[in-house]
């Protein structure tokens, strides 16, 4: 059945579909047609329009040529156009008649289409018919199939539902039994508790006694004190009685005296060859001064070709930088890493240390109670003839245990000492390595110590001299020469290379400490199991033997007991004592149930006894079964509490570990953070004081190699008239922030901005600011080239102003050119928008930037550009050598300005 409801259902679906095709095809042509004939018929409609307003017209000339014929006097003259006109009258009648033919015609196949259209209109009702028949059917077989899935969808609905039920019904029988195994958890743990309390509470009582033991200690502490201060004021009141000086210290304040006068000597002793010292610094300080002002006039004539050829230097020098930094995290990387592994080392050392030590408590611990044990067992059980032998075998483990914790100890201190001995190696390495990035620091300030001492000395004589202030002054600034540029780098790179051996080394060293370390840490912790796994069986089984031996020894006094019961009364008299005496040990033990049985029996004597329990079988064996029970309760309670004690005491000890090794783990992620982070501290600021030596060193090349390369040949005479009568220049596109307007604002109102200038931007006198304002210079002057440098800047000084580009720079200490008026006199025809002299153009008479305004100043070239100043140079120091400007005093842009004479 459901395969023929298939087939009918793709019967229809077939039918249907094609029927629908035909039928879209048949009324696509349908509306063509249509479409067609309807233009043709527009089209007929505009012909016969046409011909109409044609045939009006026509008929209008015919009746005004009637006309005029019959008005015409000439019929000779008249006849040639009326035959004209005949002719075109029949011609419009033929066309006429032609015309209603085609719209009979016309009409005809209207009237043909139109009843087409009806015969397909009643095709299309036919077919439409027949397609609701189908979809009706399709809809009954439809809802049949439906019904037949929706009596699925509840079966399968009821069978989930009953697995459901099935699921709940075994969760609860697993809840009921994880309840019950709960339940048996909580009173073994309860158990446990009121265990721990009994424990706690003679604990809490020691605690209280030694806490009474401290206080009356800190009373009798307080007395003592009290006397001491007593006997010591009467000591005092009666020095200051009788005036009198202790002989004892008199003698020592001599002592100190005499060490003192010989301290002395003997520094003064040393101060002499520290003089001598000195005066050969200040001879050789002097001799080296004389050599920088020889080499002067050569390094001038030199400027211009070494200038040509520091761009190719440059650019090998940023390659070798770039390399050396590269290294320089590399180094810095691995020291990183050595000492990680370090800390690593020495916590995984001390955890294996404190483990040994608890381990070795733990096994005093746990020998201190296998003796005890051992001795009470064989003081309430055995006798005098067999006692000898669980000692010597007591004795025996001690002796093992002994040896075995002696060659435990030595191992440790082997490893101490190893350890020490690698820690001693790894230290030497690290200070080697400290020596020689010391080495490579110095060099480095060494190199740019001498470019800035080269820097200063030529430029200043330059100045006095009248030289070339626009070019000559800006080719100082390379630096040292290439024979000490080439030393400098030499040192740099084998202190480098020193560096990096050393490290590698360490690394080495490093990695054997931690693998000797490691296997000596396995080692130790194998033997440690093995000797617990061994000390444990050997103590289970020394406590069985004891056992097996006391149940020997009852089970011997119980046959020596019932022998004499079937002889004669006499004869048991000997054994009497002996079973007394083997029964006394056991009185101690359970000393409730031992008296028990003379309870009923204290009125009778020892020899009573002693015959009634000999004449008496029944009395003799109820005593020696209740003495065989307590003796096995007894073995058994002792057996249980020792099997108690040791997995207490190994789970303690695990727990212990356990506990130490997670504190010892966090300690040691914790100094390791730490000393990780103050590694990333250090680095950062080294590669900050590196980075701006070399901002520096890069800003005074492309000064230089910009001045070579704008005007080699132009002499100073023609650059100065320039600069003379140069204006502000307008201010680069490049600079977003550039204001000329208020450039030129500020310039109407120089002596203001003079004043003002020299308010807020004093020259510094003090070292720090001088030594801080180094890396602050390398870093205005290197900003635009680099602003998205990963590398944080060091500490900045505080200048007057930061909004200026220019403004962070220190004050020059080079003087202005003369000028006229109120005319600025800084250079800028040569240059870029950065002034010479940075921030103290405005101290010097030029044109004032104001603190927080417009950026139209030094925002030019960060490089430098042809005629600006020196951005690097250092500040006005009234302390330094002679040779230096001062600042222009107030009022020195009125008159010429010219320069003033040299001097401090």
């Amino acid at each position: 059945m459901p395969k023929l409801l298939n087939f009918f259902k793709t019967y229809v679906l077939t039918i249907t579909s094609s029927s629908r095709t035909s039928w879209e095809e048949r009324c696509e042509q349908f509306e063509r047609e249509l479409h067609e004939l309807r233009t043709r018929r527009d089209d007929v409609n505009a012909q016969n329009k046409l011909l109409h307003q044609q045939l009006d017209s026509v008929s209008s000339q015919i009746i005004a040529l009637q006309q005029t014929r019959t008005t015409a006097t000439d019929a000779s003259e008249a006849g040639s156009p009326g035959a004209e006109t005949d002719r075109t009258v029949e011609g419009l009648r033929e066309l006429n008649i032609y015309l209603r033919r085609e719209k009979e015609i016309g009409e005809v196949q209207y009237d043909i289409k139109i009843q087409e259209a009806k015969r397909l209109q009643q095709q299309l009702e036919y077919t439409q018919s027949q397609l609701d028949e189908a979809r009706l059917k399709l809809d009954q077989e439809r809802r049949s199939h439906a019904d037949g899935g929706k009596t699925s969808i509840a079966h399968k609905d009821l069978m989930d539902k009953l697995n459901e039920l099935n699921l709940f019904r075994e969760s609860s029988i697993t809840l009921r039994n994880e309840a019950r195994q709960a339940q048996s958890q909580l009173a073994d743990k309860t158990k446990r508790v009121d265990e721990l309390l009994a424990q706690i509470q003679p604990l809490e009582a020691k605690v209280r006694e030694l806490e009474h033991g401290k206080e009356t200690m800190e009373g009798e502490m307080h007395l003592l004190q009290e006397d001491r201060d007593r006997w010591q004021k009467r000591n005092q009141d009666i020095l200051s009685k009788y005036n009198r000086i202790d002989p004892a210290e008199m003698e020592q304040m001599k002592q100190a005296i005499e060490t003192l006068r010989s301290e002395r000597d003997a520094l003064l002793e040393g101060q002499q060859p520290l003089q001598e010292k000195v005066l050969t610094l200040e001879t050789t300080m002097e001799t080296d001064r004389a050599q920088w002002q020889s080499t002067r006039q050569r390094l001038i004539d030199q400027a211009k070709e070494r200038n040509r050829t520091l761009t190719k230097d440059k650019n090998d020098r940023a390659a070798e930088r770039d390399v050396a930094i590269s290294e320089r995290d590399s180094l810095q990387e691995q020291l990183t890493s050595l000492q990680q592994q370090l800390q690593t080392a020495v916590a995984e050392k001390e955890a294996a240390e404190t483990k040994l030590a608890e381990v070795q408590q733990e096994l005093d611990e746990v020998k201190i109670q296998r003796d005890q044990a051992l001795a009470n067992a064989v003081q309430s059980v055995a006798s005098p003839k067999t006692s000898p032998a669980p000692v010597a075998t007591v004795s025996e483990t001690n002796e093992n245990f002994n040896a075995q914790l002696l060659e435990l100890r030595k191992e440790r201190d082997q490893v101490i000492l190893e350890k020490q001995a690698l820690q001693e190696q790894i230290i030497e390495l690290k200070q080697q390595l400290e020596s020689a990035n010391s080495e490579r620091d110095s060099a480095i300030a060494d190199a740019a110590e001498a470019r800035s001492q080269q820097k200063v000395q030529p430029s200043n004589t330059l100045i006095d001299d009248g030289a070339e202030e626009g070019q000559i002054n800006e080719s100082q600034n390379s630096g040292i020469s290439e024979e000490e540029k080439k030393a400098l780098e030499a040192r740099i790179a084998a202190a480098e290379a020193m560096a990096k051996e050393r490290d590698e080394k360490a690394k080495e060293i490093e990695e054997s400490m931690e693998n000797t370390l490691k296997q000596r840490s396995d080692k130790m912790k194998a033997a440690l199991n093995k000797k617990l796994g061994e000390s444990k069986e050997a103590v289970r089984l020394q406590l069985e033997a004891d056992f097996k031996l006391k149940l020997e020894q009852e089970k011997q006094i119980w046959l020596a007991e019932n022998k004499p019961a079937d002889s004669s009364a006499p004869p048991p008299t000997p054994s009497a004592p002996k079973a007394e005496e083997n029964t006394v040990p056991v009185i101690p033990v359970t000393p409730s149930k031992a008296t028990a049985p003379s309870a009923d029996g204290t009125d009778l004597s020892d020899d009573q006894v002693r015959h009634l329990l000999s004449t008496n079988p029944t009395i003799k064996s109820i005593l020696a079964n209740n003495l065989k029970k307590l003796l096995e309760k007894e073995t058994q309670k002792l057996k249980a509490e020792q099997d108690k004690l040791m997995i207490e005491k190994l789970a303690e000890a695990q727990t212990t570990a356990d506990a130490t090794l997670t504190e010892a783990q966090a300690k040691a992620e914790h100094t390791q953070a730490q000393a990780v982070l103050m590694a990333e501290k250090k680095s950062s600021l080294k590669l900050n004081m590196l980075d701006n030596r070399i901002k520096m060193a890069t800003a005074k090349i492309g000064v230089v190699e910009k001045a070579a390369k704008d005007t080699p040949e132009k002499p100073v005479s023609e650059v100065w008239e320039i600069a003379k009568n140069a204006k502000p220049p307008p201010p680069i596109p490049a600079a977003p922030t550039a204001t000329p307007t208020q450039t030129v604002t500020l310039a109407q109102h120089p002596a203001a901005s003079t004043t003002t200038a020299t308010a807020t931007a004093p020259p510094s006198n003090d070292p720090r600011t001088q030594l801080n304002s180094a890396p602050a210079d390398g870093s205005k002057v290197e900003e635009t080239e680099a602003p998205n440098s990963a590398i944080p800047l060091g500490p900045r000084p505080i200048t007057p102003s930061t909004t200026n580009g220019a403004s962070s720079l220190p004050v020059s200490n080079i003087p202005s050119a003369p000028q006229a008026g109120n005319q600025s006199r800084l250079p800028q025809m040569r240059g870029g928008n950065q002034n010479r002299g940075g921030a103290s153009g405005g101290a010097r008479g030029g044109i004032y930037q104001p603190r927080g305004g417009a950026m139209g100043r030094g925002r030019g070239n960060p490089t430098g550009q042809r005629g600006g100043m020196n951005a690097a140079a250092q500040s006005f120091n009234p302390n330094a050598q002679p040779g230096q400007k001062r600042p222009v005093p107030e009022g020195g842009q009125q008159g010429n300005g010219g320069k003033r004479p040299r001097g401090g």
